[in-house]
């Protein structure tokens, strides 16, 4: 007589715990999301301060090309993106092509740098209001998980009212992460943060705009994975730490080891 290799009760019940917990991992991945956070809260330790361009006190400098600084590279906008000037402020519309990259805006009107009271930053320029109106791109060598930036010199109107600033995050193909209005209210510096709430890497790049009446400038933007000098944004791989590799190498060593001696 014949004998059945498993229970048809058993092979039901296994089965269904791998489509229930394969729905469940799925239901999981579905629900991270990129989240805002205290910047204090985050774990990441470099920083583009901006210090590294060697500025004078009350000195600027403006870029009309890709600036890399702090091993992150910045400039108008990203390629498939389009500035629209409203009201005398910049802002953007079109999604960004795969693979994520940087595009410049017209000579003169592209980024600027300064050293105002003793600390350096960045402000994107429109061609109408000038500095601090315009839009800034962000990319990253690396993908990362959690990103954090200070917001400079915002400003109220006269009932005290203040701006905005958008913040949009993408992924390295170009698809929007999530985006955030940040509420601004006259004070000389703010800080947000973000963070993938699962600890995924995907942030590649971030635009930002404002309609702060005065206009903004950035500073301190704080990352995890490090990025490599002259490269924008061409590495969209976590690297892997040594150790990580040597330990991933020796796991599977003992996983085909552990095959042979079963056979």
């Amino acid at each position: 007589m014949r004998t059945p290799n498993a229970s048809p009760s058993l092979s039901k019940l296994t089965t269904s715990t791998i489509i229930g917990t394969a729905t469940l991992l799925l239901s999981l991945t579905s629900q991270a999301a990129l989240i805002q956070v205290a910047s204090s809260s985050l774990t990441a330790t470099n920083i583009v301060d901006f210090e590294d361009l060697g500025l004078l006190p009350d000195e600027l400098v403006s870029y009309d090309g890709v600036l890399e600084s702090g091993l992150t590279s910045f400039s108008e906008r990203f390629a498939g993106q389009t500035v629209v000037e409203v009201g005398g402020l910049d802002t953007l519309i079109g999604t960004p092509t795969d693979e994520l990259s940087l595009s410049n805006g017209v000579a003169g009107e592209n980024l600027t740098t300064g050293n105002l009271g003793g600390n350096s930053g960045l402000s994107g320029e429109s061609s109408v209001m000038s500095l601090g109106e315009g839009s800034v791109a962000v990319l990253f060598d690396f993908d990362q998980s959690q990103i954090a930036f200070d917001v400079l010199g915002s400003d109220v109107d006269s009932e005290g009212i203040g701006g905005n600033v958008i913040a949009s995050f993408w992924a390295r193909d170009g698809s929007l992460l999530n985006q955030f209005t940040l509420a601004l209210d006259g004070s000389a510096v703010l800080s947000f943060g973000f963070i993938n709430d699962d600890g995924a890497f995907n942030i590649a790049g971030l635009s930002l705009v404002n309609d702060d009446i005065s206009g903004v400038g950035y500073d301190n933007f704080i990352y995890d994975v490090v990025g490599i000098e002259g490269t924008p944004g061409q590495n969209s791989q976590v690297p892997i730490p040594s150790a990580l590799l040597l330990f991933v190498s020796a796991l599977s060593g003992l996983y085909f080891s552990k095959r042979r001696r079963i056979k």
